[in-house]
């Protein structure tokens, strides 16, 4: 395994459990300082899972060892705390990982009662879900406070989205502003995502187009599809920007080549009427052919009315230009739903 690598896993769990390793509250040890405890530390994580990992979420926990060494060999600075949570809830999550929940969630609850922040958001998680519980979103909400009063941006972006929808709590824009705020300034792309929306549509305050694109473009600039979608439509409408189609079109690309319906569709538009890219019948069908093929109604109308001025050789390249398309990543964003 090469040091890039390496680092991108490290990134991956510290990313899974909503850890912040900026966040000037978070006390900071040098991985050098990390040695003495080492043995202990990777002996957690020596024997192997027995059977094929469940669900995407807890895929980071195997990886754990990886990431200890990799901050012995850079000298990195860590959050001590957090990857202690890590470290602490690992008997719950391999219960979990595993599909046995009545270990697991007395596990979960008893680590998440002393406040371990990653416990307390898988928890919350499971309450959403009713994975290995009952559904309970006002339980949800519960342990989703107190992880987010510790810090977890995960659990302040996830209680966001519980005021922002009144899921077991009064639904509230202005609070949920403020948690997806404190998510979002810990580098969160779904809580910069949301809380651009809100600016964008006024919802807990008024409406603030450079807000929404100070924030639309933190979460693009980390591969959030919605927000690069965002981007697109303030840049084809000309809000809190000038009027430009060609930047329009650069975001939709950018989205649309990820899989987003929405994205397709707009770009398929502007290549119909030349807008920010040179007028191209066969990639506005293409791109409306994709959109339609996920549901879209309305894209397979325009694609069909496109087809009207095309030859039959264009609509031939069309076609396997679609058939041929492949996603270049899925889209990161679940900006309107709690996150894993």
């Amino acid at each position: 395994m090469n040091r890039r690598h390496t680092l991108g896993i490290a990134a991956v769990i510290l990313f899974m459990h909503g850890v912040n390793s900026h966040a000037a509250e978070i006390k900071l040890l040098s991985a050098s300082a990390l040695e003495p405890v080492m043995p202990g530390l990777l002996a957690q994580f020596e024997k192997p899972s027995s059977q094929t990992e469940r669900t995407q979420s807890m895929k980071p926990l195997k990886y754990a060892r990886a990431a200890v060494a990799l901050l012995l060999s850079l000298a990195a600075p860590v959050a001590v705390s957090a990857l202690e949570d890590v470290l602490r809830a690992e008997d719950g999550l391999s219960a979990l990982q595993e599909g046995d929940f009545a270990t697991a969630v007395p596990l979960l609850r008893e680590r998440a009662e002393q406040g371990n922040t990653v416990a307390q958001t898988l928890l919350s998680q499971m309450y959403i879900t009713g994975w290995g519980v009952p559904q309970h979103y006002a339980e949800a909400a519960k342990w989703y406070w107190l992880a987010a009063n510790r810090g977890n941006a995960k659990a302040q972006f996830n209680l966001g989205v519980m005021y922002a929808k009144g899921q077991g709590v009064p639904q509230d824009y202005a609070e949920a502003a403020k948690w997806y705020r404190l998510a979002a300034n810990q580098g969160h792309a779904f809580g910069q995502t949301n809380l651009g929306h809100m600016y964008y549509t006024g919802q807990g305050g008024p409406v603030d187009y450079a807000e929404a694109l100070k924030w639309y473009r933190l979460a693009a600039d980390q591969g959030d599809a919605g927000a690069q979608f965002n981007l697109g439509v303030m840049y084809a409408k000309g809000h809190g920007v000038p009027q430009d189609y060609a930047e329009a079109a650069k975001w939709y690309r950018l989205t649309a080549d990820q899989g987003y319906a929405g994205a397709q569709n707009n770009l398929g538009y502007m290549y119909a009427n030349g807008q920010g890219v040179p007028q191209d019948f066969v990639s506005a069908h293409m791109w409306l052919d994709l959109c339609a093929a996920q549901g879209s109604q309305a894209a397979a109308k325009d694609r069909d009315a496109i087809a009207q001025r095309m030859t039959p050789a264009q609509i031939a390249e069309a076609r396997k230009l679609a058939r041929d398309w492949k996603p270049t990543a899925q889209p990161i964003s679940t900006s309107n739903s709690p996150t894993f």
